[in-house]
C-alpha cells in the first residue's frame, strides 16, 4: 500500500510532523496534548498468600503490584521493601526509570504520604506489619515512575491485614516467640490499611516549539516524547477535608509560575478523579 504524505513525514521528519499536531493543541490520535490517558486498575489479580495486589495501566506503562506482609515487634525498620521481579536489564533508559521510580516511592513511604506507621500496627499494639511491594512491569511505553505510585495505591487499597491474637504476658519481658503468635483465619474480619493522602503522580513532558513557546505534553507517543529535554513529575496527596498538597516534584529543566501553576492544576484534579475511582469497590 502506499504510504500517505503524512506518515512519511512522521518517518522523515517527526519533529515537523508533530509540532504540527501540538500547534493545534491535539496529538495524531485526536486526544488533547495536555489530557492524560485513562487510568485503568484491576484488583485482587494475585491470589494465595498476598495481602493486596492490582494491575495498572498509566499512560503507556502497565505494571502488576502485589503486597505481602509480615508481622514483627514494633522498632524503627523501613515499613516497606520494594523489590522488582525479573527486572534485570542492559537498556540504560529502563535502568535509570526503575532507579527514579524507586527514589521516588522512596521518597513518599518515608514521608508517610501512603500510610502512617500507626496504621500498620497489629490490633495487638506490641506487633506492628511490614510491607513487603513486589512490581512486574509488563509494558514500558511512558512514565514508570507515575504508573508504580499508581500500581502501589491501588495495591494498597486492595490490602487486608488479618487480626492477631498474641499469648504473652503484658509484664514478660523476654522476646516474644514466633509461637506465641496466631492469625485469624476468618478474612471477613481482617481490616483495611488506612490510607494517609492518596498520592497521585502526574509526569509532564515540556515541549518548546520553533517560537520558544512551551507547550505541556500529556503522555506523549514515545516518538514525541524523545523531541522533548525536560519534563515535570508532580505527586499531589490530600487528606480528608484538607486541601490537595504538593508531596513532591521533580523537575529537569525549568519553566514559569504560570506553567507549573496550570501543572499543579491539572495534577489536583487528576489525583481527585483517579481516588474517587479507587473508592468505589469493584
Amino acid at each position: 500500500s502506499q504510504m500517505t504524505s503524512v506518515e512519511l513525514l512522521k518517518l522523515v521528519d517527526p519533529s515537523l510532523y508533530y509540532s504540527k499536531f501540538i500547534a493545534g493543541g491535539v496529538f495524531p490520535d485526536g486526544r488533547a496534548i495536555d489530557a492524560f490517558k485513562p487510568f485503568s486498575f484491576k484488583r485482587g489479580v494475585v491470589g494465595g498468600v498476598c495481602a493486596g495486589s492490582a494491575l495498572v495501566r498509566q499512560g503507556g506503562v502497565t505494571v502488576v503490584c502485589t503486597l505481602s506482609a509480615s508481622l514483627s515487634p514494633l522498632n524503627t525498620e523501613s515499613m516497606m521493601t520494594i523489590e522488582w521481579e525479573g527486572a534485570t536489564t542492559d537498556e540504560a533508559d529502563l535502568k535509570m526509570a526503575l532507579v527514579d521510580a524507586r527514589t521516588l516511592v522512596d521518597e513518599l513511604i518515608t514521608r508517610e504520604a501512603f500510610f502512617t506507621r500507626k496504621a500498620l500496627r497489629s490490633n495487638d499494639e506490641r506487633l506492628e506489619w511490614r510491607l513487603n511491594a513486589k512490581f512486574r512491569l509488563l509494558h514500558w511505553d511512558g512514565d514508570l515512575s507515575a504508573a508504580v505510585v499508581g500500581g502501589l495505591l491501588a495495591a494498597l487499597s486492595d490490602a487486608r491485614l488479618p487480626k492477631v491474637l498474641l499469648k504473652h504476658a503484658e509484664d514478660d519481658e523476654a522476646p516474644i516467640d514466633p509461637m506465641e503468635i496466631s492469625i485469624e483465619k476468618n478474612e471477613s474480619k481482617w481490616s483495611p490499611i488506612e490510607l494517609s493522602s492518596n498520592p497521585v503522580a502526574s509526569t509532564f513532558i515540556l515541549y518548546v516549539d520553533e517560537q520558544a513557546t512551551m507547550h505541556l505534553l500529556a503522555d506523549p507517543p514515545v516518538d514525541a516524547r524523545r523531541l522533548c529535554r525536560s519534563q515535570c513529575t508532580i505527586v499531589i496527596g490530600k487528606k480528608e477535608e484538607q486541601k490537595p498538597s504538593i508531596l513532591a516534584l521533580r523537575s529537569s529543566g525549568s519553566c514559569s509560575d504560570e506553567l507549573l501553576q496550570r501543572m499543579v492544576g491539572i495534577a489536583e484534579k487528576r489525583q481527585e478523579s483517579i481516588v474517587k475511582a479507587l473508592e468505589k469497590r469493584e
